[in-house]
């Protein structure tokens, strides 16, 4: 079994003040801000604080040669910031949780079967409607197969799920990607692949900012389902023909 802790602190932390105007305020001669609107400026700030734990247990699996691996944790962040000149903190705490089994049958066939679960809860405050409570979870499925004449199979496949975002912004989508090769020239050293990345057409990029003042869930625009043809040349003995090459060069400077 594994533990491990993680404390961070910081002075100065760079953040947020934000001035939300409740009238017209002027806030220069170019500026006035309407009821709602609001301004944002860059301050140092004392009070982030973060904190990480996580734990591991791993144990054999001798009937399907394998190891089962468990993990969890908890992690803490607290953000300072100021709004309309009073003291705001947001404090995130996450809770994971995971599995992993994983193979050790033969060089031949090689699987892992993964799970990770992540619950979110975030609090502000001064900004109570902002507190939010959200949860996502991968499911994985790897597969790799070599037979004794060199051609291979690759198979990666796995399931993401988000609950709690914004409207719009909750996904369950899986991406597969798979792969057929062969192995040959001597020793196997050259490698001819044929790959197709994201199989189902789902590939998507999803993600959660949290700060001192407002959540923010981001789309990313990501590349789709494309094939890939690649030839690999593994160079085996280039460190023994190196650490050769080194050798003749010191034994010339010692004559």
């Amino acid at each position: 079994m594994c533990n491990h802790v993680f404390l961070q602190s910081a002075n100065n932390y760079i953040t947020n003040a934000t001035y939300v105007a409740l009238s017209d305020s002027v806030v220069n001669s170019q500026l006035t801000l309407r009821p709602g609107e609001e301004i944002t400026v860059p301050i140092n700030l004392d009070g982030y604080r973060s904190l990480r734990s996580f734990a591991t247990i791993a144990f054999p699996i001798k009937f399907i040669k394998s190891t089962f691996n468990m993990n969890g944790g908890v992690t803490y962040t607290k953000f300072p910031g100021i709004i309309n000149n009073t003291l705001n903190e947001t404090e995130n705490v996450m809770y994971s949780l995971g599995t992993v089994l994983a193979s050790n049958v033969s060089e031949f066939v090689d699987f892992t079967v993964s799970y990770s679960a992540n619950f979110n809860k975030v609090r502000n405050q001064l900004v109570k409607e902002r507190n939010d409570n959200y949860f996502q979870h991968v499911a994985g499925l790897q597969l790799n197969l070599l037979s004794k004449n060199g051609w291979f199979f690759q198979n990666d496949l796995n399931n993401q799920f988000y609950k709690g975002l914004s409207e719009g912004f909750d996904q369950i989508y899986s991406l597969w990607n798979m792969s057929i090769g062969k192995k040959f020239l001597q020793d196997n050293k050259g490698e001819l692949k044929l790959s197709v990345f994201d199989l189902l057409k789902q590939n998507r990029s999803i993600s959660r900012n949290i700060t001192e003042t407002y959540l923010e869930d981001t789309r990313n625009e990501v590349l789709q389902q494309f094939f890939m043809i690649t030839f690999t040349y593994n160079l085996r003995n280039f460190g023994t023909a190196a650490a050769r090459a080194v050798n003749r060069a010191a034994g010339g400077n010692n004559r």
